[in-house]
């Protein structure tokens, strides 16, 4: 899950990952298909925060991927 949708300065990610795959990234990428940013996401702890506050307002697509080949996707809208 990722909220607030619409964001203005931080975003929630809460996940629900296996504590065998050894690494899991919350993927942000534009319109254009060009990656943004990667945070590596702790399956121990199933939340995090994000600053997006200097990000420019605009439509992206986020991705958790994880190395076992498990994704989920989803479109966000970040507004300042």
């Amino acid at each position: 899950t990722c909220y607030p949708n619409p964001a203005y300065d931080q975003v929630h990610i809460q996940y629900q990952l296996k504590h065998l795959d050894p690494y899991a990234a919350f993927w942000l990428t534009d319109l254009m298909g060009r990656r943004i940013t990667e945070v590596p996401l702790d399956p121990a702890l199933q939340h995090q925060t994000i600053d997006v506050s200097a990000l420019p307002s605009g439509m992206y697509f986020y991705q958790i991927r994880t190395t076992d080949g498990g994704s989920a996707m989803g479109k966000l809208v970040i507004r300042h």
